[in-house]
C-alpha cells in the first residue's frame, strides 16, 4: 500500500470536505450514521485486503488484516481531520512518515522482505 504524498493527501481533503463535515451529524442522525457505518465497513475490507501480505489466509490471518484495514482507517481520518481544522504549525509530511512508520511496524517483517513501499 501507498501512502500519498502530502500534496495528494490535501488533494484528497479538499475533494472529501464534504463528507468530513457529515461526521458530526452522523451522532445525530441515525440513518446517515447506518450509511456512514455501511461506507467505513467497505473501507475497511478494501484496506484489510491491500494491507494483507499475499499468502495470508486463515481466519486469524483476515482478522488481522480487517485489524490492520480498521486502524490504517484510524490513521488516515485523523490525518485527514488534522488537515481540516490545522493548526500553522502541523507538519503533514511528519505525519505521513509517522503513519508510514506505523504501519510497516504493525504489518511485520513481511512487508519489509517483499520490499512494499507504504
Amino acid at each position: 500500500m501507498t501512502l500519498s504524498s502530502a500534496e495528494q493527501v490535501k488533494d484528497r481533503v479538499e475533494r472529501y470536505a464534504a463528507f468530513y463535515e457529515l461526521l458530526p451529524e452522523a451522532s445525530r442522525d441515525a440513518q446517515l450514521r447506518e450509511h456512514l457505518m455501511t461506507y467505513y465497513q467497505g473501507w475497511y475490507a478494501w484496506a484489510g485486503e491491500v494491507l494483507a501480505p499475499s499468502g495470508m489466509g486463515g481466519e486469524t490471518d483476515t482478522r488481522r488484516s480487517t485489524r490492520s484495514g480498521q486502524f490504517a482507517s484510524i490513521l488516515l481520518d485523523g490525518i485527514f481531520m488534522q488537515m481540516v481544522v490545522a493548526a500553522p504549525d502541523f507538519d503533514l509530511e511528519a505525519a505521513l512518515q509517522d503513519a508510514r512508520r506505523t504501519l510497516r511496524y504493525l504489518l511485520g517483517p513481511e512487508t519489509a522482505d517483499r520490499g512494499q513501499h507504504l
